[in-house]
């Protein structure tokens, strides 16, 4: 069996930077039933897979929907320790940053 290529370093680039620009547009204007109701991008990349889902933990606890936000921060926490699985010690730490603060907000 061939095994499949890495992703090019700009699909990461690319993948990351859709989903941080639709996070932040419904975020810092405070849309909260905007940021929950985001869709999540299958990836290969965690870490863009991981700035939905804290936008949706955000917007969720903000909007009163508590068991959403919890899975948002169950999935935070799963993509956190699949990048330290990884040794992606940047991300992993960007992502429990992430877990930390929608579980404040929870």
């Amino acid at each position: 069996m061939i095994a499949a290529p890495p992703p090019a370093p700009a699909a990461r680039a690319a993948f990351f930077g859709l989903a941080a620009a639709q996070a932040r547009y419904v975020v810092e204007r405070g849309d909260w039933s905007g940021a929950a109701r985001l869709e999540v991008t299958p990836s290969a990349f965690s870490e863009a897979m991981a700035m939905t889902h804290f936008a949706r933990a955000l917007g969720a606890a903000r909007s009163g929907e508590l068991e959403a936000a919890k899975a948002d921060i169950a999935r935070l926490a799963a993509l956190r320790d699949r990048l330290r699985e990884e040794k992606n010690a940047y991300w992993a730490e960007q992502v429990d940053i992430q877990w930390k603060v929608a579980s404040a907000w929870r």
